[in-house]
């Protein structure tokens, strides 16, 4: 039972980390998170054992799903992007671009 119990942390932090190795760099970047961070992180929780719990759970239950989604081509919006005014779409009736007497 001792075994059993010791063993999940140490199982959970190795699953973290396998995934967390295999993501493309493409994936990462278009989901806005850091790699290196999140490895940092579930090394640094490999070693403070209750850290470790948090900090893989964290990784497997919450951006585990956004990288495979975004891997998958379902892309969620990041932080910066989305309701601002602009568009895309050419300049609006308010701009000063110009035509105007």
């Amino acid at each position: 039972m001792v075994v059993l119990v010791c063993s999940v942390p140490l199982a959970l932090t190795g699953w973290a980390l396998l995934d967390t190795a295999h993501r493309p760099e493409w994936v990462w970047a278009l989901a806005g998170r850091r790699r290196v961070a999140w490895l940092a992180a579930i090394l640094f929780g490999g070693v403070v054992v209750p850290v470790g719990l948090v900090v893989s759970s964290l990784y497997l239950v919450w951006v585990r799903r956004e990288l495979a989604d975004t891997e998958k081509g379902r892309l969620r919006r990041t932080r910066g992007s989305g309701s601002g005014s602009d568009s895309g779409s050419g300049p609006g009736p308010n701009s000063s671009g110009g035509g105007g007497p």
